[in-house]
């Protein structure tokens, strides 16, 4: 199973093609940009999530705790997030000028950041809905290199 900072981006072996393009997409491309200085990804960034598993993990989760996986279907980002009656979905793409931007949208971002602290102050629409947190933000604990992690 390939890892890289705990981050799953295991392919099965009858898997392929577009999944694998994904993958190649991400490790040469995308993974720099978001990688933090210790080396590790962010805690909202899950690699290969399937849907399902992903709904299953939002179901119990507070309004509007999110992550963002790859897709296994196209070339790009899914921001999957908990909102007022389900989860919803949506196709984060990068324009040719490295913009990020959620399909259906025009507003453009120079940061997977960026689009996150856009959407915790300003609402997805159509659907009047914020960001909150990620389902596995963690913050400093009391004691030291202690990691708790919130349960939104």
């Amino acid at each position: 199973m390939e890892k890289m900072s705990g981050v799953d981006l295991h392919m099965e072996s009858s898997e392929g093609g577009l999944k694998e393009l994904v993958l190649k997409w991400f490790t040469e491309t995308q993974a720099l940009l978001i990688l933090s200085p210790n080396g590790n990804f962010p805690d909202w960034f899950q690699g290969f999530a399937a849907r399902k598993d992903t709904e299953d993990l939002l179901r119990d989760k507070a309004l509007g705790c999110f992550l963002i996986r790859l897709s296994d279907k196209a070339i790009g980002y899914i921001l999957s997030y908990k909102g007022l009656d389900r989860c919803r979905h949506f196709v984060i793409t990068q324009n040719p000028d490295g913009q990020f931007v959620i399909s259906g949208d025009c507003q453009t971002y120079s940061s997977l950041t960026e689009l996150i602290e856009h959407y915790k102050v300003s609402p997805i629409q159509p659907f009047g809905e914020y960001l909150t947190s990620s389902c596995y933000e963690r913050t400093e604990g009391v004691a030291e290199n202690d990691d708790v992690e919130v349960v939104c």
